[in-house]
């Protein structure tokens, strides 16, 4: 899992440059510390240090995020 930068690293919204990895590390983040109703395209935004428009570079919305962790909890939970 991709770590997320360090709050004290963060730079405002659109100044800093995210994966679709970190997205999906900081849905998970929230969706551990907040449960699955937190898991929130504008929250993960602020988590980030972004604007919340660049989630919409890597997932058409906020479903497609869902639909990936759980394919990610399928394969962690199913690994031999």
């Amino acid at each position: 899992m991709t770590s997320l930068p360090p709050s004290h690293a963060r730079h405002p919204p659109g100044h800093t440059k995210v994966s679709r990895a970190n997205w999906i590390d900081a849905a998970v983040a929230a969706l551990i510390e907040e449960g699955l109703d937190h898991v929130k395209v504008m929250s993960m935004a602020q988590r980030l240090g972004v604007s919340r428009s660049s989630f919409y570079w890597y997932f058409e919305d906020r479903q497609s995020l869902l639909d990936e962790l759980d394919r990610k909890s399928t394969r962690l939970n199913s690994s031999p």
